[in-house]
């Protein structure tokens, strides 16, 4: 069956009005024959792998080329070989000279010129919700590179090896792996997401964001991380041999971190109960290699720098891109010294550096979004940098 194909007008606007050459790959959810393309990143050799910081269940799907000549297609497919999630990869071509768009499906290795469909904000949030997925594992590790490889290795397990479960925040829903004979429990899986979304269920979980002469519905759903701690019956069989102790008189650093789960997945409002097991787990791998992509960067650091990371924050951004975006944070590192890294998402991400975006005080704000506008205003001054001019602190009358 082909392909139907979708792309978000913020995605060719942005690939319309760059003034240089580049090229770089294209992210979208695929389901049942449709392909949603959602987001981009611009190649500009920063080894930055962005999928890690967008919701789960968007994917490498395509390649965009922005020159005066097309590449010939030897270097298309070899730019797309490692696209895995549909058979048909989307390749964009912008001529600078004459700032004209042409689009291509790769079929058999061959270019077929592509007829798209463009999306909304809206439509996009009318066709998709996103899924918030919030809690906690423990790392304690050395702060060396293998030490932080060997512990994030063995965290994916515990999250791919059923260890975990997943519950509905306030709808009493729990997914467990399908080991289990009762997999889904509180709602059949057969049912879809959206029907958690009626007023009837939860009539804070469907929210309203208002834009500027247009209303956007971004709906997000709630779901909690919940780990195993006791064993299965299966599990308590297992012989264990005797407990072994081994002593290592030297220095050394540590990260105890308590890593806070906080990650997004985007799923079509068509998509089946039974189907978000795996797409929940995605969405937490995802989340583990953010954060070790995070602490191998800080090993790269001076001494001071490690011993002083005492927690991870995440934020998430929403901007004119039309997606999240995720980054993790050191919490005692200052504005400006994440400045260089925020500087390179703005370039590959293609928004404008006129204003920063990618600030923790730009961050989305769930919770306002839960109280439908009755939480607390949000300070600016807070996130504003204290400044020594020489100015003096006085109390004016009149």
């Amino acid at each position: 069956m082909k392909t139907t194909v979708k792309i978000s007008h913020s995605v060719i606007k942005r690939i319309s009005e760059i003034s240089k050459p580049c090229h770089g790959k294209l992210f979208g959810s695929f389901s049942k024959n449709n392909l949603t393309i959602l987001a981009l990143q611009v190649d500009i050799g920063s080894g930055n792998n962005l999928v890690n910081s967008l919701p789960a269940e968007i994917d490498f799907c395509g390649i965009f080329h922005i020159d005066n000549e097309k590449p010939n297609d030897s270097w298309i497919r070899e730019y797309v070989k490692d696209v895995d999630v549909t058979d048909n990869p989307i390749f964009i071509n912008v001529d600078l000279e004459s700032k004209s768009l042409s689009s291509f499906i790769i079929t058999s290795d061959k270019l077929e010129v592509l007829t798209y469909t463009t999306l909304t904000e809206n439509d996009i949030n009318s066709q998709f919700l996103h899924l918030l997925l919030r809690g906690n594992l423990p790392l304690k590790c050395e702060a060396n590179k293998k030490s932080v490889e060997e512990t994030f290795a063995e965290l994916r397990k515990i999250v791919t090896t059923g260890k975990i479960a997943f519950n509905f925040e306030k709808h009493n829903i729990f997914l467990l792996e399908n080991e289990f004979d009762n997999p889904i429990i509180g709602i059949s899986g057969e049912s879809i997401i959206s029907e958690l979304c009626s007023e009837n269920n939860d009539q804070n979980e469907g929210n309203t964001r208002k834009k500027k002469n247009q209303t956007a519905e971004l709906q997000i759903l709630n779901v909690n991380f919940l780990r195993r701690n006791t064993k299965l019956d299966s599990e308590n069989d297992i012989k264990n041999h005797a407990p072994i102790c081994i002593f290592s008189k030297k220095q050394s650093t540590n990260f105890n971190i308590n890593l806070d789960i906080n990650t997004l997945s985007i799923v079509n409002r068509q998509t089946k109960i039974s189907k978000l097991y795996g797409i929940l787990v995605e969405s937490t791998i995802r989340h583990l290699r953010l954060y070790e992509s995070v602490l191998l960067g800080c090993l790269s650091e001076n001494e001071d720098v490690i011993s002083n990371i005492k927690e991870l924050e995440t934020f998430h951004f929403y901007t004119e891109c039309g997606h999240f975006v995720s980054k993790i944070y050191p919490k005692n590192l200052e504005e400006n010294q994440l400045k260089k890294e925020r500087q390179l998402l703005h370039e590959e991400l293609l928004v404008k550096t006129e204003f920063p975006k990618f600030r923790r005080a730009n961050m989305f704000d769930f919770d306002s979004m839960a109280n439908k506008g009755n939480s607390p205003l949000i300070n600016p001054h807070e996130s504003v940098k204290i400044t020594d001019n020489g100015g003096h602190l006085s109390l004016v009358k009149g």
